[in-house]
């Protein structure tokens, strides 16, 4: 099969879907989730912080690439702010869940959503291709570096995932990223890291997407 430019892949986002996600977020106005400091260069903790629209009771929600579904990986929590008791693997959307009742079926909000960095040791752990639900390749730089690869990789992992949801429109927001949008990759890893200008990309890809717009590829200084 022809190999597939990431720009031209995501392109293709606008008119791909499968099954639908549980819980779709009418209104996400839970509050906010992202990875906590210590995260960074490991696994995700992630930490989440509710406004007025409080709930009794929180879970810690993942959406599984597969079914392309919610599923709870923690709680139930009662702290309108928190932080996971363990770290979350990465390479995975998260959410925090907030429900009025502790089976967590009554007046749920949604926070909004974190992609967690899959944190890989080194390119040889790091596949060459990643193919999505349809078969389609997406193909990974084997000469690039440690940081290109990481990325990119994480990058063809969320457009998979985002590939398996029928309804992006229905999804929560993502959270802001830390340093913005406007900002050039290469001072964001002059003054951050590389998750730092993954969430860059993984926040215009996703709300491109989720607002029915054509995504445009990542913005990699390496």
């Amino acid at each position: 099969m022809e190999r597939l430019s990431l720009t031209l892949l995501l392109m293709l986002l606008a008119n791909s879907s499968t099954a639908a996600p549980q819980h779709p977020a009418d209104t996400a106005t839970l509050g906010t989730t992202k990875c906590h400091s210590s995260g960074r260069g490991g696994l995700c903790r992630l930490e989440w912080s509710t406004g007025a629209t409080a709930r009794a009771f929180y879970w810690v929600e993942e959406m599984d690439p597969e079914a392309s579904s919610w599923r709870r990986v923690s709680g139930p929590e009662s702290n309108r702010s928190g932080l996971s008791r363990d770290p979350l693997p990465g390479g995975r959307l998260y959410r925090v869940i907030g429900c009025e009742d502790a089976s967590g079926e009554l007046s749920c909000l949604s926070s909004t959503v974190y992609w967690a960095p899959l944190q890989p040791s080194g390119t040889d752990v790091i596949p060459s291709v990643v193919h999505d639900k349809k078969g389609v390749p997406m193909y990974v730089n084997k000469d690039g570096s440690l940081m290109g690869q990481k990325q990119q990789y994480n990058l063809y992992l969320l457009v998979r995932l985002m590939l398996g949801i029928s309804d992006m429109r229905s999804m929560p927001p993502m959270t802001a990223p830390h340093f913005g949008l406007d900002i050039p990759p290469e001072r964001v890893l002059t003054e951050g890291t590389v998750d730092d200008l993954i969430e860059q990309n993984a926040f215009a890809m996703y709300e491109a997407r989720r607002a029915g717009e054509p995504v445009v590829g990542p913005r990699n200084p390496d």
